[in-house]
Parts: structure tokens; C-alpha cells; sequence
């Protein structure tokens, strides 16, 4: 029997968060593999995309915030910025 789909998306999130652990603070501005876009894009970019996704499966309304760069949408620590993103 295979996984379900709510497991996998579980495992995606914490194997995403040991990436982010283990970024150094300086890492964050550096090029992504995403053309224009810094590492702190892409944790920016997911974190929405997640809160989104979130947001209709509880049937909240949800809007995509406004920004410049994704990276403006991370307040605070990138850890911690995705450990609420992701939950306990």
C-alpha cells in the first residue's frame, strides 16, 4: 500500500525544512537554480504557495499577498519563517 497523499506532503515539508536548517544566513541571497530569483525567492515563493494552497483546502478565502520579490513575504528568520509555514 502506497502513501497517502496528506503523508507525503508532510514528508515534502520537513525534508524542505532540513534544507532550510542547514542553509547558512548567507546563503540566503545567493543565486537559486530558478533564473532571478535568490534562495530567499524560492523559501518566499513556497511559503505563499503553501498558505495558499492551506487557505482552500480549509475553505478560506485567500488572496496572494502583494510584494516585489518573494523574498519580501519572509519576516524575520528564514527557520523561523518556515517553521510556521509548515507547522509543528
Amino acid at each position: 500500500m502506497g502513501s497517502t497523499s496528506d503523508v507525503v506532503f508532510l514528508s515534502g515539508l520537513d525534508l524542505f525544512g532540513s534544507v532550510v536548517d542547514r542553509m547558512p544566513s548567507s546563503a540566503w541571497s545567493e543565486a537559486s537554480p530558478c533564473e532571478g530569483s535568490t534562495a530567499l525567492d524560492v523559501l518566499g515563493h513556497l511559503g505563499s504557495a503553501i498558505g495558499f494552497g492551506v487557505a482552500i483546502l480549509e475553505g478560506r478565502a485567500h488572496e496572494w499577498p502583494t510584494f516585489d520579490r518573494p523574498a519580501d513575504l519572509v519576516v524575520g528568520a528564514p527557520a523561523d519563517y518556515w517553521a510556521a509555514v509548515a507547522g509543528p
